[in-house]
């Protein structure tokens, strides 16, 4: 009797990051072990700012600021502002149960990036208090003013170098909301759902008094990345289809080394 086989074929998107010294996946088993992001595998929008029009470099946002622009910073292409400033994403579908949303950022202290979703025309969701998510290098926040909300200061409890730039990912699941600072959890929200739409509303939140604002000091970001799915990867998709598109898989730039962000995955497969 001849037995049969499936096969199966595995799909690696592999996703480039900036180049830094940062070790393997397993070299600092402990500090890894407990990241456990997988972006999700169908991105619905995703900017690197690299293929700009120099005609409309923010052409791909909607409602930029005008205290938004897009420039060279720590080796590749960022987006700028020196806060107060904002803009919106439309999506080309509706926001499912599961999806995962991350960036790189770089500014200092509190000098963050809230994001939010909104109807389809900007406007809040309903009456209710805002359900947001707030990442800087100083704190992971994700609340809406209540009970349910949680901030973590990761500059005390992680020990990461908050002086560099930070990927920062935030998984959702239903009611369920995981916040990331770099490879450290830092967030775990098990019951407060953010309302699922085709828009997501960005801020940069900054000191808004008009004879000051020219102060504020500038937040960056790039690579920003959001994506239905997310944790775990179906096995009922590889089996239906023969083959399933991972996402997470990162390789330093220009280089075949793999890079730590990459374990999750990993582990997955």
């Amino acid at each position: 009797m001849t037995a049969n086989r499936l096969g199966l074929l595995l799909l690696v998107v592999p996703l480039a990051a900036v180049a830094d010294d940062r070790p393997q996946p397993g070299t600092e088993g402990e500090r890894w072990s407990k990241y456990d992001f997988v972006p999700g595998a169908k991105a619905l929008f995703f900017e690197d700012f690299v293929a700009v029009d120099p005609t409309s470099p923010l052409k791909h946002l909607k409602n930029p600021s005008k205290r938004l622009d897009v420039s060279d910073h720590a080796g590749g292409k960022w987006l700028r502002c020196r806060p107060p400033c904002d803009f919106d994403v439309v999506l080309p579908e509706t926001l499912p149960d599961r999806f995962t949303i991350d960036f790189d950022l770089d500014g200092p202290g509190g000098n963050g990036l809230r994001f939010n979703t909104v109807k389809t025309d900007g406007s809040a969701v309903s009456a209710e208090p805002v359900v947001y998510a707030d990442s800087s290098q100083s704190a992971l926040a994700y609340g809406d003013g209540g009970d349910k909300g949680r901030t973590n200061q990761i500059d005390r409890l992680t020990g990461l170098d908050v002086s560099k730039p930070l990927h920062f990912s935030w998984s959702f699941d239903g009611a369920k909301v995981k916040g990331y600072a770099a490879q450290v959890p830092g967030l775990d929200v098990p019951d407060l759902k953010m309302p699922r739409t085709a828009r997501l509303h960005f801020e940069f939140v900054g000191g808004d008094d008009p004879d000051l604002i020219d102060q504020n000091v500038v937040t960056w970001i790039t690579n920003l990345r959001i994506a239905a799915g997310g944790n775990p990867i179906l096995l009922d998709e590889l089996t239906k289809k023969g083959r399933v598109v991972l996402n997470g898989i990162l390789f330093d730039t220009g280089k075949d080394r793999i890079r730590p962000e990459s374990t999750p995955t990993l582990v997955a497969v």
